[in-house]
């Protein structure tokens, strides 16, 4: 997305002021400025992501742990580790880590959604949140029980043909009685499945690609809403949405 190289914004009235433009400050800003009546800025620390890098799926090799796009957080002690700390990448760019994941469709394990519900986090459950993802999802099969086909995230899966080394791995899991499936998503994730995922049919070094949920937003904002204003502070970047 481009972003203006002003470096101030003033004199701008706002109804709604989102810090972060991670994956959720992203899609709050993009929904709350559906409303034409509302006028939303949405303030990131890091800069655009006009690095090339971010948009590549093998690019996660050069974005991680370089301090232009990632925070380069680590972890406390570790005692399981021996002690010894892990890095955390943090994406430090528009999508937030989002821009930084390498391009992968991922949802997270359903127990832990119910986990949260279990703990006191109402309306967490994998079965409350289901239905938004499937709202948030355009997936090129169509909808089932488990994806969507109207929402604004195009979601494509591999349309590559597996590797041999790929195929054995996948022939072994079925062996010991693990399930194996093609749709990590259908059978939260127990079992064996291969989550490559595309978005509108591209594909780069042999991999699926996905866009990610916090930039697609965003993008397709400045496509169809032309009086979309942008503009940068001394913070970083600020994306005033009209």
């Amino acid at each position: 997305m481009a972003i203006d190289d002003e470096r101030t914004d003033t004199g701008s009235v706002y109804d709604y002021v989102v810090v972060g433009a991670g994956s959720a400050g992203s899609a709050v800003a993009a929904r709350l400025s559906e409303d034409p009546g509302c006028r939303v800025a949405l303030l990131e620390a890091g800069p655009a992501d006009r690095n090339p890098l971010i948009h590549v799926p093998m690019g996660i090799r050069w974005v991680v742990g370089n301090p232009d796009t990632d925070w380069c957080f680590r972890t406390e002690s570790e005692p399981g580790l021996g002690g010894r700390s892990q890095a955390w990448p943090r994406g430090k760019t528009l999508g937030g880590t989002s821009s930084i994941n390498g391009l992968v469709y991922v949802r997270g394990f359903p127990e832990d959604y119910n986990r949260w519900a279990r703990e006191g986090c109402s309306g967490w459950s994998w079965d409350e949140v289901l239905p938004y993802f499937i709202m948030s999802e355009r997936n090129s099969r169509g909808r089932d029980a488990f994806h969507g086909d109207r929402g604004p995230l195009p979601v494509t899966p591999r349309t590559i043909t597996k590797p041999a080394s790929l195929r054995a791995v996948v022939a072994k899991v079925r062996q010991t009685g693990w399930a194996v499936s093609d749709d990590e998503f259908a059978t939260g994730v127990v079992g064996c499945a291969v989550p490559i995922r595309g978005a509108d049919g591209k594909l780069i070094a042999g991999l699926g690609i996905s866009v990610p949920s916090a930039r697609l937003p965003l993008k397709e904002l400045t496509q169809f809403r032309p009086k979309m204003q942008k503009a940068a502070n001394a913070m970083g970047a600020v994306l005033a949405l009209s």
